[in-house]
């Protein structure tokens, strides 16, 4: 069976789908991007979890850029009340318009120096908005991308296969990139193995049989807790941590992002904090005559 293994750059910045504001015929909106879909769901990554709807429930769908023009509809129909104003602020939040969630809330605070409401979501808007905390170089995770044979060789990955993975990947928190394998720009950081078979990327179950190993130390592993559940849990050997992740309410996908878990997890345990993959040495050049390498 062939498997997969991903190389990634995890960095700020990174370029990822745009966001969008997706509004359901029932009035619940999710502001995320989507990572994968198919003809019965459409996957979106909304902060930490992955959210399924289907296709006829979304009455409409505003893209980041014209979210500015859909902030100035809803803020025309502004009543000038604490509620009201807290309302449009937490809708703000929701759709990363900081600035004007701020002056929303302050402004509700203002109207009704009592509002719980206002209170909560300012204190949520100061731990979301990550301007204030960038992440950092050591932050990232670099992965390698190949694809190993049965035959022990490497091959490119098909382009759907790898789109797929791609796809969940650019949007974990800080985002993934996609890097060229031998680009020189790409910084010593923590090297990850991650294998997985090529049926289970068909299929959109990759995490049940993600296996994820440090070159450094130890391995971690994603793997299928109760086959009826379908919860995951997430380990990272020899048994520093230890995870559960529940898949969504109709058994694709899962609801909090796998790689973020194990992001969270290196930066919270010292023993996987800021480690450096060891650098292989340079191959020997062979002799321009055809004649024996020096020893």
């Amino acid at each position: 069976m062939a498997a997969l293994v991903l190389t990634l750059l995890a960095l700020a910045g990174a370029d990822a789908p745009e966001k969008e504001l997706f509004v359901l015929t029932s009035g619940e909106e999710h502001f995320g991007q989507i990572v994968l879909r198919n003809d019965r769901a459409l996957f979106i990554k909304v902060e930490d979890r992955i959210v399924s709807v289907a296709p006829a429930d979304v009455a409409d769908r505003i893209p980041q850029r014209a979210i500015g023009r859909e902030y100035e509809r809803r803020r025309a129909r502004l009543a000038h009340d604490a509620p009201s104003h807290c309302a449009l602020g937490a809708w703000c939040r929701k759709v990363e318009l900081f600035k004007e969630a701020k002056e929303l809330l302050e402004a509700a605070l203002k109207l009704d120096p009592q509002h719980a409401g206002a209170r909560k979501e300012l204190a949520a808007l100061a731990a979301q908005d990550r301007s204030k905390v960038p992440w950092r170089e050591v932050d990232s995770v670099f992965l390698r991308l190949e694809a190993v044979a049965g035959d022990g060789k490497s091959t490119a990955p098909d382009s759907e296969s790898w789109e797929r993975i791609k796809s969940f990947l650019v949007n974990a928190r800080p985002p993934f990139t996609v890097m060229p394998e031998g680009d020189r720009k790409i910084p010593p950081t923590w090297i990850l193995r991650v294998e997985l078979s090529a049926e289970v990327v068909s299929e959109n179950r990759f995490y049940e049989e993600v296996v994820v190993s440090r070159v450094w130390r130890g391995t971690a592993k994603l793997a299928v807790m109760d086959p009826k559940t379908r919860a995951v849990r997430f380990v990272l050997d020899p048994g520093e941590v230890t995870e559960t992740l529940s898949p969504n309410d109709k058994g694709a996908g899962i609801k909090r992002a796998a790689l973020a878990k194990l992001l969270q997890a290196m930066r919270a345990n010292p023993g996987f904090r800021y480690k450096k993959a060891a650098v292989p040495p340079p191959a020997k050049k062979a002799p321009e005559d055809g004649g024996p390498a020096p020893g």
